[in-house]
């Protein structure tokens, strides 16, 4: 009884946290930024998603979600099936996609969005940031649980490959400082 007490309580402090980092005014902070179209059902998700699955791994990555044309506030629908999913993201206001973001990213993460196309918008994804595109996700709207099933698994592949790529950086590291 004491242990799933402790879970629900690490739970919600996981998912406080993450809130705080969807609410960067840029993603200096971000190791990865999601991207969707409106900043608010996807990449929201995935943020969500990645945040704990990072803190469950005791992998210290940070994440938030931009959109191409963001909405004024996240659908009612996707708030509650995140609530259920134990993430508050009431306060959350979508943002856009900056050039900010992209430059302090080591991965951008355009989620049914070509972010390479907006070149009339404030963001430039030229540049030494990995940018990897997810059309596989279906709409969220009409099916949460397989939209938050296909991220997830995206996810866990991205966090295995970050999780690598530190690895083998540590390393190198290492070799340097013999």
């Amino acid at each position: 009884m004491c242990f799933q007490a402790a879970f629900r309580f690490a739970a919600r402090l996981v998912a406080a946290t993450a809130l705080s980092l969807f609410l960067l005014p840029s993603a200096s902070a971000a190791d990865v930024v999601f991207v969707c179209e409106h900043g608010s059902v996807k990449s929201l998700i995935a943020a969500s998603l990645f945040e704990r699955a990072a803190a469950e791994r005791g992998l210290s990555y940070a994440a938030v979600s931009r959109g191409i044309a963001p909405d004024a506030s996240v659908p009612p629908s996707i708030a509650s099936a995140l609530a259920r999913d134990g993430f508050d993201v009431s306060s959350v206001k979508p943002q856009v996609l900056t050039t900010a973001d992209v430059a302090g990213a080591a991965r951008v993460i355009a989620i049914g969005v070509d972010v390479s196309a907006d070149v009339d918008g404030p963001a430039d994804v030229d540049g030494p940031t990995q940018t990897e595109t997810w059309d596989d996700i279906p709409p969220a709207s009409k099916d949460y649980p397989a939209a938050r099933a296909a991220l997830q698994r995206h996810i866990d592949e991205l966090l295995d490959e970050l999780a690598a790529d530190r690895e083998t950086d540590g390393r190198r590291t290492d070799d340097r400082t013999r």
